[in-house]
């Protein structure tokens, strides 16, 4: 892997403040973010704070994306990508955020997209200042006092009752011009079966122990999978499209 080394990263943030220098969001600092691969993710420290909803935001994030994945310069990924998140965070704005589980009402919400430069494919976003994701907090040995007695499981249900209203919320007809909208998407379609069908059994075989006599079953799933991707997607006329799935979505979000 070939990350952008210290000086080139140094100027691409200096880049990124200049680009954001004459907006709304012009930035005093960026800080960098970890988790992510992809895109470059930074804090950004607003110069002067936006008016968001009643609340005065002092911090932002800014993701930046390129033709290369931002942890390895050399994996080339289509830029394209950052247009089809913007439409799809376009859209959750105005999706529902109070969701009713066995545990109560919870909120549980996507940031707000508040700008997006086509040409520099640059997003800023609605920064959820003092969270911590699902994943950290599990494995925190303060897990008991953060999550006590029944939290876990009603966090779960929380976060699952979102997802299945999501896709419930993209299966309908009001949503199909954004599902053809998104399908058009075939870079990351692609790389999506590179990265799991076309590389799982090699992943699987460092393991023999726990594939021991399902290799033909597997390379039926694989077969399946990739002449699924590999595929055209269909059109209205063939019956609509295939829908949408939430293909991102872990604990370390």
């Amino acid at each position: 892997m070939a990350p952008l080394t210290e000086t080139e990263e140094h100027t691409f943030v200096r880049q990124v403040l200049d680009q954001l220098a004459s907006s709304p969001y012009a930035c005093s600092a960026l800080t960098k973010l970890g988790g992510g691969t992809a895109n470059f993710l930074y804090r950004g420290i607003l110069k002067e704070p936006l008016l968001d909803g009643g609340d005065n935001t002092g911090t932002v994030i800014v993701k930046v994306s390129t033709g290369f994945v931002a942890t390895n310069k050399d994996f080339l990924l289509a830029v394209s990508r950052c247009e089809f998140e913007k439409s799809m965070l376009s859209a959750l704005d105005g999706f529902p955020k109070a969701i009713s589980t066995s545990g109560g009402h919870v909120i549980v919400k996507a940031p707000k997209i508040f700008s997006f430069d086509e040409k520099t494919h640059t997003q800023v976003l609605q920064d959820f200042a003092d969270t911590a994701d699902v994943t950290t907090i599990l494995e925190s040995p303060s897990v008991n006092e953060t999550l006590p007695g029944s939290s876990p499981v009603s966090l779960g249900l929380s976060v699952g009752s979102w997802l299945r209203m999501f896709h419930n919320w993209t299966d309908e007809p009001a949503q199909s011009a954004l599902a053809s909208q998104v399908g058009a998407n075939e870079g990351m379609r692609k790389l999506k079966c590179l990265i799991t069908y076309d590389s799982f059994i090699e992943i699987l075989e460092r393991h023999p122990e726990v594939i021991e006599g399902t290799m033909d079953t597997l390379k039926e799933v694989q077969a399946t999978m990739q002449n699924e991707f590999n595929s055209p997607q269909p059109t209205e006329q063939d019956g609509g499209v295939r829908g949408l799935i939430h293909g991102d979505f872990w604990g370390g979000k």
